[in-house]
């Protein structure tokens, strides 16, 4: 029986004005600890800028195998990780789950990763995984043009990109530019255009009136009010709006760019910090989020792509060796000011 006492949670949600505050608040009271004389009994620490219902089930589950059983504290992508950089060698955590290559991959650069196994690393295919073998991804996310079929008949969906930049698509497009798939997905069209092609892109959305929203649920909720007729997210966020979001919701989720950054499969990932006093633990507990059991409950509970060889996939989407046959690499994605520039050089935020 699972020992309740042994799971905690604590989120952290907060608006980019209060992002210091917050960070000085966490690293005072929760962070900076250093390892007990006593670790094999100290919880499992997990850091998730991925939501608490994708991963915490998987570590409910391990909390009743390890002594300590797991914490999990869970916030946005950019806090999540802004706390692991500014805590590094002194932080808490064990594991630390990102929603994106680029994010999971800052932390890789910086040092603050450790390679895994070589028995977790098989699991998934080699472009699902770092080079240096210090994060795995476990669940994936293909970008696709969600569309309102009230609005949009099949025959009239773009292929490719580029239609969306034609009069056509004037101010009847939205996206996410906060997101953490969005992210993955300008890193790739930089990698498929040059970093040139990829601001010219971005420039002539902005010019074309693309509209912009807070979150996935906001732009999903968008297109169903018919405020937008298509937008640009991921097939999950599909998925979870359908089920859990919306009342009746016919938004189709179609892979208008398979092979290239506008289906892109974006990876949530996992690693274990180069400082932890438990990576063998830690280990054996991300092999909870690549077991079977797990990745069924992914594509179940979340719409999530099941990454690991074997693992049932939804019929309808694209097979993963299509969505692999790419000259995108995700292994090479890092946050970097280069990104931000770009997207504040294209008009995409200010």
């Amino acid at each position: 029986m699972v020992n309740h006492r042994r799971f905690r949670i604590s989120s952290v949600r907060c608006g980019a004005p209060a992002l210091l505050l917050t960070l000085m608040t966490l690293i005072a009271v929760s962070g900076c600890r250093k390892p007990s004389d006593d670790s094999d009994t100290a919880p499992i620490v997990f850091y998730s800028a991925v939501d608490e219902p994708i991963v915490g089930n998987m570590m409910h589950r391990a909390s009743s195998v390890f002594d300590g059983g797991s914490e999990g504290r869970f916030g946005g992508s950019a806090i999540m990780q802004e706390l692991l950089l500014r805590e590094a060698g002194d932080s808490e955590a064990d594991i630390f789950v990102a929603p994106g290559a680029s994010s999971i991959g800052t932390l890789s650069a910086a040092g603050l990763l450790t390679p895994l196994s070589q028995e977790l690393l098989h699991l998934v295919p080699e472009s699902l995984r770092a080079e240096d073998g210090t994060w795995i991804g476990f669940s994936g996310r293909i970008r696709t043009l969600a569309v309102n079929p009230a609005l949009v008949a099949r025959e009239a969906v773009p292929v490719g990109l580029d239609p969306l930049l034609t009069p056509e698509w004037r101010a009847a497009v939205g996206w996410v530019p906060d997101s953490p798939g969005f992210a993955d997905f300008v890193h790739g069209l930089v990698q498929v255009r040059g970093r040139d092609g990829a601001e010219a892109w971005l420039r002539g959305m902005v010019e074309n009136g693309t509209q912009a929203y807070t979150d996935d649920a906001a732009l999903l909720q968008a297109i169903d009010a018919g405020d937008v007729k298509v937008g640009l997210t991921d097939h999950a966020q599909i998925y979870r709006h359908a089920r859990f979001g919306a009342q009746s919701s016919d938004i189709r989720a179609m892979f208008i760019d398979v092979g290239g950054p506008g289906s892109l499969l974006s990876v949530a990932a996992v690693g274990v910090t180069a400082h932890s006093a438990r990576a063998d633990d830690a280990m054996q507990m991300i092999a909870f989020l690549l077991d079977e059991k797990s990745q069924e409950e992914l594509f179940e509970r979340s719409g999530e792509y099941p990454l690991v060889d074997g693992s049932r996939r939804e019929p309808s989407l694209p097979p993963i060796e299509a969505l692999l046959a790419t000259q995108i690499d995700l292994r090479t994605m890092v946050d970097d000011d280069a990104t931000e520039e770009l997207l504040r050089s294209a008009g995409v935020i200010e």
